[in-house]
């Protein structure tokens, strides 16, 4: 039997929303992102063989992903925030010199398994790549120093990029979280470590990781502003560090070099000053989308009012931290409000890829044939019908973990030698501009 495989790449685009909200336009629908910060599961170990600190080995695990995404589907979730890379601490890989040398073995297969997964569960994700933290292992070369952010950007962002363009539920790349904490000389900011990394520093390295983005692939683009403090240029704000003049300016006059939607953070300690429960979207002059990507506490508004007001006042979305930090679990405070959320708003919060502008008219179709069943421990032949720019075949099992690999090149035919284990594998086909895949069972 014969499969029909399309190839998802999204048409996005942002537009004005004439309603309560500046909604986020994805795939031609307009969307609330009502959901939640996972953020991680082991902080900086979650992708990819790792070679320092917890022993080495892998720290994905998919069965942990899966019911995570299982309880925000259940919840009424449609969108959550994964954090990557972290401090650089552990992925990707660097040379003695402090340059990217490329990603970790197991780290693409493991992505490829979270964002499938997330698909499965109908949420949408936003993959922010680094911490501000760091500076704390030493890493701030990569954005102080043009050679190493290139670095990062040949052998590692940009192959995540092209690979993931055609992953229909991936919407954003985050550049880095919080990054005022380690940028000197803005008022309030550069509180965290020692790692010098002027203001300007830092806008060229978010507006050439921008760029990367915009040049390779149609997703999004943000940074994770640690408050909207930082984000505004309306009293009390100090200005906004984030805006097309600013990090076009700063990494050479690139147009590319811009944030899709501002993504504002919010916690007690800003009171009413740089709220945005208390005042709209408009009040802050903010020309763009704006998701509040981190809040929590409630100390002054509660999480239901939270939802609520983001929306009223003409925000894209609200992820309350967090469904896992540190080894704490925040879920059961908020996931009964983001659930009431979504019974009232259905309409801008229901997601699924079938949803969206699914097909590019200049993409060729391509057919995976292959018995959906299998017995284990057989050999079976995966036979393709390849497009032009087919570059690599993989199969992956539930665990993230790469069972097969092949170059494509002019092959149409791959004898698969056995897989001993029953259950489910994802094979995943990569070409240029992106991936897409066929799930198959094995008994």
């Amino acid at each position: 039997m014969k499969y029909k495989i399309k190839i998802i790449l999204l048409f996005l685009f942002l537009l004005p929303f004439a309603g309560k909200s500046q909604l986020l336009n994805y795939g031609g629908t307009n969307f609330f992102l009502n959901g939640t910060n996972i953020a991680w599961n082991n902080y900086g170990w979650d992708f990819g063989d790792n070679t320092a600190g917890y022993g080495g080995g892998n720290g994905y695990d998919h069965a942990w992903w899966d019911n995570t995404f299982s309880d925000i589907e259940n919840s009424g979730g449609n969108c959550i925030r994964i954090w990557v890379h972290c401090k650089a601490e552990h992925n990707p890989l660097f040379d003695a010199n402090g340059k990217c040398t490329g990603l970790n073995n197991n780290f693409l297969s493991n992505l490829d398994d979270v964002l499938l997964t997330a698909e499965n569960h109908n949420l949408m994700v936003i993959l922010s790549l680094f911490d501000f933290q760091l500076v704390d292992v030493g890493r701030q070369g990569i954005i102080k120093d043009t050679s190493k952010t290139n670095s990062y950007l040949q052998k590692a962002l940009i192959p995540m990029v092209q690979r993931y363009n055609a992953q229909c539920n991936l919407i954003a790349w985050e550049i880095i979280n919080e990054p005022e904490w380690i940028m000197q000389s803005i008022p309030g900011g550069g509180t965290h470590g020692s790692g010098g990394i002027s203001i300007l520093q830092m806008q060229r390295f978010v507006g050439m990781c921008a760029s990367a983005v915009h040049n390779n692939s149609s997703k999004y683009v943000t940074v994770g502003s640690a408050s909207l403090k930082w984000n505004s240029s309306i009293t009390p704000c100090v200005g906004n560090y984030w805006s097309n003049t600013t990090l076009k300016t700063a990494a050479y006059n690139d147009n590319k070099a811009y944030l899709d939607f501002y993504q504002i953070h919010y916690y007690d300690w800003m009171a009413n000053s740089f709220s945005p429960y208390n005042n709209s979207k408009n009040h802050w002059g903010l020309d763009k989308p704006v998701l509040i990507g981190e809040t929590g506490n409630e100390g002054y508004y509660t999480y239901q009012q939270q939802y609520d007001y983001s929306y009223s006042n003409g925000y894209a979305g609200c992820l309350p931290w967090a469904y896992k930090s540190g080894g704490a679990a925040f879920w059961t405070d908020f996931n009964s409000e983001m659930n009431s959320f979504k019974t009232s708003n259905t309409t801008v919060v229901n997601f699924s890829c079938a949803v969206l502008s699914t097909e590019h008219s200049s993409l060729e179709k391509s057919t995976i044939s292959v018995a959906t069943l299998i017995e284990k421990g057989k050999d079976f032949i995966l036979t393709i019908t390849p497009i032009s720019n087919t570059k690599s075949i993989r199969i992956i099992d539930t665990k993230g973990q790469e069972r097969y690999f092949a170059f494509t090149e002019n092959k149409h035919e791959f004898n698969i030698k056995g897989i001993n284990e029953a259950g489910m594998y994802s094979i995943i086909l990569e070409i240029e501009k992106g991936i897409f895949y066929k799930k198959i069972i094995i008994e």
